[in-house]
């Protein structure tokens, strides 16, 4: 049970939280522990050990050792980063990533849904880092089984032309593979 109310607890917070501001996001989490603690719901002051620390946007759940960890970026992902963030003299803004907590956790939840062969859309304002956080994402993937294209959109771009652009002349690999 320790398992499933805490993945439910995890799925709550990041199924509403993905979707609201900051200010009602740590409000949110704040009702959250507040009800784990004062025993609102019977099942939550049993099998869930919320962190008393933070906001729960700042944690993530681990099922393999069934705790709330920190959002940390792994050594791979470490590594990663440090390669993909340029030298200052020879960088543009665009091609900078910001480490924070959030983008860290995106960046993780990414990968799960990569892994799980789910979908990832990111959305938000302009200049807001969607760009430069799946740039980021897909210079890491391995090569050797993925295949990334970038094509640039605005909000002038008409369909036909993002039409275009996603019709990239494929050839035929091996078999029944294809690819651009």
């Amino acid at each position: 049970k320790k398992l499933t109310v805490n993945a439910f607890i995890y799925a709550l917070l990041w199924s509403i939280g993905s979707h609201i501001d900051r200010d009602s996001r740590l409000r949110f989490s704040s009702w959250v522990q507040q009800a784990s603690h004062q025993n609102q719901f019977p099942l939550l002051k049993r099998f869930a050990n919320l962190p008393t620390t933070g906001n729960m946007y700042d944690y993530r759940w681990n099922a393999q050792d069934l705790a709330w960890r920190p959002w940390r970026l792994d050594g791979e992902h470490e590594a990663a980063l440090q390669q993909f963030t340029p030298a200052v003299e020879d960088s543009s803004m665009e091609s900078l990533l910001v480490r924070s907590t959030e983008t860290v956790a995106l960046l993780s939840l990414m990968t799960y849904l990569h892994h799980a062969r789910h979908p990832t859309m990111l959305f938000g304002p302009s200049g807001g880092g969607k760009t430069a956080l799946a740039r980021y994402f897909l210079s890491s993937l391995d090569p050797e089984h993925s295949v990334t294209a970038v094509i640039s959109t605005n909000a002038r771009s008409t369909n036909p032309e993002i039409q275009s652009a996603l019709e990239v002349p494929l050839e035929l690999k091996s078999g029944r593979l294809y690819a651009p």
